[in-house]
């Protein structure tokens, strides 16, 4: 199956290229982005309705598909559910390649300090926080520090 994407205007002038990525049988389209988007956040990505799945020019490229699979089943599968997060964060986990996983969990730990660094005074959004608060304190849990 493929994924249909609707990319939105704000969008199109920040797309450098574009890569397919396959989550549980179906097929995306992911925009990679300029970091000039959101300096202030690098690494970013996102899948807002889960409609326009994009990340950040600087994710990097052996880390995106198991990152990009995160952010599709957390707002697929997983939409709407309490926990979905720290949900989708066990089952990325699990795929990683344990010769990458020691380097790969600890930048997953460095972008959850960054986004919830990010989010910190943003107002009307504790479900997310909380979301991204509770992958942030299982990887921490995870790498021991």
């Amino acid at each position: 199956m493929r994924h249909v994407t609707i990319v939105p205007e704000w969008a199109k002038k920040w797309i450098l290229t574009n890569s397919q990525v396959v989550v549980d049988e179906t097929t995306y389209i992911v925009h990679i982005l300029s970091r000039n988007l959101e300096p202030r956040l690098p690494g970013f990505v996102g899948f807002p309705k889960g409609e326009f799945l994009f990340a950040s020019e600087d994710v990097p490229e052996h880390f995106r598909p198991h990152i990009i699979a995160h952010e599709v089943r957390e707002f697929t599968t997983l939409v709407g559910q309490k926990g979905r997060c720290l949900a989708s964060l066990k089952q990325e986990l699990a795929e990683v390649p344990a010769e990458i996983l020691a380097g790969y969990t600890a930048y997953r730990r460095h972008f959850f300090d960054r986004l919830i660094r990010f989010y910190e005074t943003a107002d009307g959004m504790d479900e997310f926080k909380a979301e991204i608060a509770a992958s942030h304190d299982f990887l921490v849990e995870l790498t021991g520090s």
